[in-house]
């Protein structure tokens, strides 16, 4: 069984990948209808979170906020 730490670790992997994905939107690497296309269900599972949002921002997960954001 995984421990608090391990478990932190990989919700961190799993914000850093979504990270990436915002800063290559927010960098004009990627159109944003492309990553609504790809990911959006997913930034929607995000954003609808209290504790995800917190985090977010609290841990300075910046371009994901933003991009976090434009999600109703």
């Amino acid at each position: 069984m995984a421990t608090n730490e391990e478990n932190e670790e990989k919700f961190v992997d799993f914000l850093n990948f979504f990270e990436f994905i915002s800063s290559l939107q927010m960098n004009d690497h990627i159109k944003a209808n492309e990553v609504k296309d790809l990911f959006g269900y997913y930034f929607q599972k995000l954003k609808e979170s209290s504790f995800i949002h917190f985090y977010i921002t609290f841990y300075g997960f910046e371009n994901l906020s933003k991009v976090l954001n434009e999600y109703k």
